[in-house]
């Protein structure tokens, strides 16, 4: 259209797409796309679907309002992403349109934070079914064959390999293996969060976690030999669940 926004008097029909208007050239003014309102608050934009002729319009949704003759904005000015008006020349109407503004950030922040908190932060503390987590993973190269739950470190040649807590050049530990991972394959490793596996039976709800003395394995005992590596690695949740953050401070017995 040759104006970004143009006023119409517009009959809009209550469970109808179709909107008959009156004086238009719409087959040159407007299209596919185009944002149409009817001009009193409260009333919610709707999508022009196809241009029928110079006076109809199809909507890409059925009208939910009162049926009515009513004056109606038709704009292609909006922006791209939250559908926020921009202001016309001329246009003083600046309460208004802030307020519309406001309303609309506060709902699409409200989304985006909702969201985040339910879709990323927050986890299920106890998992239902073995070999399953719940929290931040990543993808890396296996040194050796793992399996799930094995605790593994990162060995000078890039790759993951299980750690073990009587030597030095075995520890600290930092993932997880969460996938059964061939040798040279790459698969799934956790660095922190709430894991399941059914061959756990973990006696103490709370206790600590410890990198074990055997290669990849995690235990309630704290090594105490001459040499082992102390890693905290997390806590017993029950039998099978634990959270598993493996502790940066870590000392030789």
């Amino acid at each position: 259209m040759a104006d970004e926004q143009i006023i119409a008097t517009c009959t809009w029909t209550n469970s109808d797409a179709t909107v008959e208007c009156t004086g238009e050239t719409f087959n040159a003014d407007l299209a596919a796309n185009d944002v149409v309102k009817i001009d009193i608050d409260g009333n919610p934009p709707y999508t022009v679907g196809t241009v029928t002729d110079d006076t109809h319009f199809e909507l890409t949704t059925p009208f939910s309002g009162v049926t009515g003759t009513y004056s109606t904005v038709i704009q292609r000015s909006f922006t791209p992403n939250l559908h926020l008006e921009r202001p016309m020349p001329g246009d003083h109407a600046w309460g208004e349109l802030l307020s519309s503004v406001f309303d609309k950030l506060d709902g699409f922040l409200g989304y985006l934070i909702n969201t985040a908190y339910s879709t990323i932060r927050k986890m299920t503390s106890v998992q239902s079914t073995d070999h399953t987590f719940d929290g931040d993973y990543f993808v890396g190269q296996a040194g050796e064959n793992l399996v799930f739950g094995n605790f593994i470190y990162l060995k000078s040649d890039g790759k993951w390999w299980k750690a073990n807590a009587t030597a030095a050049a075995t520890m600290p530990g930092m993932a997880m293996a969460i996938a059964t991972i061939n040798a040279d394959a790459n698969g799934n490793l956790l660095k922190r969060g709430f894991v399941r596996d059914d061959t756990w039976t973990w006696a103490t709800k709370g206790a600590l976690l410890w990198a074990g003395e055997t290669a990849g394995t995690i235990t309630l005992t704290q090594p105490s030999d001459v040499g082992d590596q102390v890693q905290c690695i997390g806590q017993v949740i029950d039998a099978d669940n634990i959270w598993f953050e493996p502790s940066s401070v870590y000392l030789e017995v």
